[in-house]
């Protein structure tokens, strides 16, 4: 189902500058109506629910992506840091096994 709101309101909801939103629906990268009300042309964004959740989506999952390398990264350096202190705790020991 696809919805219709002003070029502010959609601005707003997407936390975009309008200069933005009327660049996109030039550029066909928004489906838009121009309505005139009260001797006034109002242009309306159309709004695909489906297209918005999908690419909502999208968002949270590259966020989760890189909220997980930089995990990765951060679990990485702290295996190098055990690493160097397991071996200066040999080093301590005489070099034998520790168990």
């Amino acid at each position: 189902m696809s919805e219709m709101m002003r070029i502010k309101e959609y601005a707003v909801k997407h936390k975009m500058s309008m200069f933005q939103v009327i660049k996109k629906i030039k550029a066909g990268e928004l489906a838009s109506r121009s309505v005139e009300e009260d001797g006034k042309e109002v242009t309306y964004v159309i709004v695909d629910d489906a297209k918005a959740s999908a690419e909502d989506r999208v968002k949270k999952a590259k966020h989760e992506t890189d909220d997980v390398q930089a995990e990765i990264a951060a679990l990485k350096s702290e295996i190098k840091l055990l690493k160097r202190e397991v071996a200066q705790l040999k080093k301590m020991m005489g070099g034998g096994v520790i168990l």
